[in-house]
């Protein structure tokens, strides 16, 4: 078993790999907003949303040695977010929270996922229990116009 590996997931738009993205942390939820494209430099008329949800953990990292995360397998998509199996972050986060409370798995059963955004020169790592997208459209004024502008 190779520690750190991560599957892309397939997004169903094409995400500006140039850009960066806005984190929304509230709670135990946590919201990445990007920008998406039509074309190769063209903006959609729309941004993406990943929406994690039940979140352990969130963290921003950067400065790496390369510019994408160095773990991935192969794939054809040309935009996706990651799904980090045998994570030793993860593996660390679960020793942590059995040293200070070992009872915590009667009563939290649910499955935690490690995942890594990707955005400019940043990983955002997230461990949560679900993770879900979404559009939101400029017709969308109530969201877009707060966000879009942030992107």
């Amino acid at each position: 078993m190779i520690d750190d590996i991560a599957d892309p997931i397939e997004l169903p738009v094409w995400k500006d790999p140039q850009n960066f993205v806005i984190v929304e942390h509230v709670r135990d939820e946590v919201w990445i907003y990007f920008r998406c494209w039509e074309e190769p430099g063209i903006d959609a008329d729309y941004i993406g949303c990943l929406h994690f949800q039940a979140v352990w953990h969130l963290e921003s990292t950067r400065f790496k040695p390369t510019k994408g995360y160095p773990n991935v397998t192969d794939t054809d998509a040309v935009s996706y977010y990651l799904h980090v199996k045998h994570s030793t972050l993860l593996r660390s986060l679960i020793q942590n929270r059995t040293d200070n409370d070992p009872d915590w798995v009667k009563y939290d059963k649910d499955e935690y996922l490690h995942y890594i955004v990707e955005s400019h020169d940043f990983f955002t790592h997230i461990v949560a229990k679900k993770v879900n997208f979404f559009k939101i459209d400029k017709k969308d004024q109530r969201h877009y116009e707060k966000i879009w502008e942030k992107v």
